[in-house]
């Protein structure tokens, strides 16, 4: 039991004015208006046991729960035969069902708006206790403690708490109300605001989060206080928060009114998947690259991965597009082409290409003859000439001496003549390694005179005679 230490009020006082112009203080009547802020009781103390005339004194109590032995309650009341009264009224949100709980000696009695809930009104020689449970409706009520004590020992103590079981407690939370969210380009974050709900078994709020356009909600956070900070994807996108109390029993309210912000938009799209095939065009050597479209992506950079004269490579932007292909056409003959696709968003983010990105189809144009010309030498055989790009390397030059089948190239036209008798064809020769990898001196010329011809493969040179390996045609 606590002592009768209470909160203190301030005490009432009238100035008057004497004939002899004197200002004279004297103390306002006990009964004079003393506020409490709600849950805190008003205390009224009364010289009798029926709780009636004006009270000698009123302040605030935070709580019943007094023993006073048999001492005096208050300075100018008697130790006994007196009486205390306790008010509140509070706001008990969504209401719902509550214990009263109170033991005295001597006389007890608990009002809810007037009406009597629990009656322990006697002198008595021992503490007795009571206790009532009540369903108290939604909004403000009353509750009212009155106590007596005729003789002897006083002391008295009551509480009102809600039955917190999931099997008792069926009545949600009221809808948090006041709800405000504010985003910040800057931070990137945003910070909602809501008024406190009034039930006292209130366990907390949860805040929950949708895409705009959307139904399904996102829970982000669980908190006791009146405000969250949160942080929303930054996509440019709109999104939409509400909040939702729950009580100690699981019941959730209903969501608050739905507040928007809109964020910046710092994230990029999705990495591109794209792919290389050779084109249909096989004058201007063409390549097609492709991809599938990207999720918020407005536009798409093509880059592809060039050589320079000197043997330095760098990523060069071929294109921008808004569309989910590009052929690209006469790159560096005899090589496969590397490329990079990137997607871009209306903000102008991109999440940059890296070697994982990089595509290469596999396949590439070889290098062409040309300025080829076809002359008959005599003899049933024909002179073939023509013009290399000078990039090729001598190593093909050799390879192709050497008999080896060379990268696919342009192949000449067949020729057919009259068909030699049997062992009539001439054998093909080559020259030595050494000849054919000589910068002055031009390979050997292979001849053959057979009825007609298909070549394989062009002997690199530069402006070089050369009759084709052949095979002969049925």
């Amino acid at each position: 039991m606590k002592t009768s230490t209470r909160l203190r009020c301030a005490t009432a006082v009238a100035l008057s004015a004497t004939a002899g112009g004197l200002l004279v203080a004297f103390p306002a009547p006990a009964s004079a208006a003393v506020s409490c802020a709600s849950p805190v009781y008003k205390r009224q103390y009364f010289a009798n046991t029926t709780l009636t005339g004006t009270p000698k004194k009123t302040d605030c109590d935070a709580a019943v729960n007094e023993n006073w032995h048999t001492g005096s309650p208050a300075s100018g009341l008697p130790a006994n035969n007196f009486g205390v009264r306790w008010t509140v009224t509070r706001d008990f949100g969504s209401g719902g069902p509550f214990t009263l709980a109170g033991q005295a000696q001597d006389g007890l009695r608990v009002y809810v708006d007037g009406v009597r809930k629990i009656n322990l009104w006697k002198n008595a020689s021992a503490i007795r206790s009571a206790s009532v449970n009540v369903t108290i409706p939604a909004g403000k009520h009353t509750l009212r403690v009155d106590y007596a004590n005729w003789t002897g020992l006083a002391n008295v103590k009551f509480g009102y708490t809600p039955r917190a079981s999931a099997s008792v407690d069926k009545v949600k939370p009221l809808t948090p109300t006041a709800v405000s969210a504010t985003y910040s380009a800057t931070t990137r974050k945003t910070v909602l605001k809501w008024a406190r709900n009034r039930e006292m078994d209130l366990a907390g709020y949860g805040v929950y989060r949708r895409l705009s356009g959307t139904s399904a909600w996102t829970q982000v956070a669980t908190t006791s206080a009146t405000g969250y900070t949160d942080t929303p994807p930054a996509t440019g996108q709109t999104f939409l928060y509400e909040v939702r109390a729950y009580d100690k029993a699981g019941n959730v309210s209903t969501g608050s009114a739905d507040r928007d912000v809109t964020t910046v938009d710092k994230t990029p799209p999705a990495k591109v998947t794209a792919t290389v095939v050779m084109g249909a065009d096989r004058d201007r050597e063409s390549y097609v690259i492709s991809w599938k479209p990207v999720p918020d992506a407005v536009r798409y950079r093509v880059l592809r991965l060039d050589r320079g004269a000197d043997g330095t490579r760098s990523w060069v932007v071929h294109t921008t597009t808004t569309g989910t292909s590009f052929t690209d056409y006469e790159v560096q003959l005899g090589i496969s082409p590397w490329y990079r696709v990137e997607a871009y968003d209306a903000a102008g983010n991109v999440a940059p290409a890296t070697t994982a990105d990089e595509v290469n189809g596999q396949a590439y144009w070889a290098a062409r003859a040309t300025d080829v010309t076809a002359t008959y030498a005599g003899n049933n055989e024909a002179l073939l000439q023509w013009s290399l790009p000078s990039t090729l390397s001598r190593s093909i030059r050799s390879a192709s001496c050497a008999g080896l089948v060379p990268r696919p190239g342009r192949r000449s036209h067949q020729r057919r003549t009259a068909r030699p008798s049997p062992g009539s064809q001439k054998a093909t020769t080559c020259a030595s390694p050494a000849a054919a990898t000589s910068s002055s001196t031009p390979p050997t010329t292979s001849r053959w005179s057979p009825t007609g011809w298909r070549t394989y493969g062009l002997f690199p040179a530069t402006s070089s005679p050369w009759t084709p390996r052949p095979r002969p045609l049925p």
